[in-house]
C-alpha cells in the first residue's frame, strides 16, 4: 500500500493540497490550511449481486 496522505483545503480560497501525513499542515493565504475528509469511495454493484428490478416488487424465490 502507498504512503499515507492527508488532504487539506484552504478556507479562503478553497485551493487543495495533499500531502504525507508525517509533514505538518500547509500554509495558504497567510493561514494554516485545514483538513478535509475524502470523498466516499463508490463501486458499481457486482452483476450477480445486483437486482435487475424495480426495489419494490417481490425476488423471484425460484420456487416456480
Amino acid at each position: 500500500m502507498g504512503e499515507l496522505k492527508i488532504n487539506y483545503r484552504c478556507g479562503n480560497c478553497g485551493r487543495t493540497e495533499e500531502i504525507p501525513a508525517d509533514k505538518p499542515a500547509p500554509e495558504c493565504c497567510s493561514e494554516i490550511m485545514e483538513k478535509y475528509p475524502l470523498e466516499k469511495c463508490t463501486t458499481a454493484d457486482h452483476p450477480e449481486m445486483a437486482r435487475n428490478s424495480d426495489d419494490s416488487e417481490p425476488c423471484d424465490d425460484g420456487r416456480g
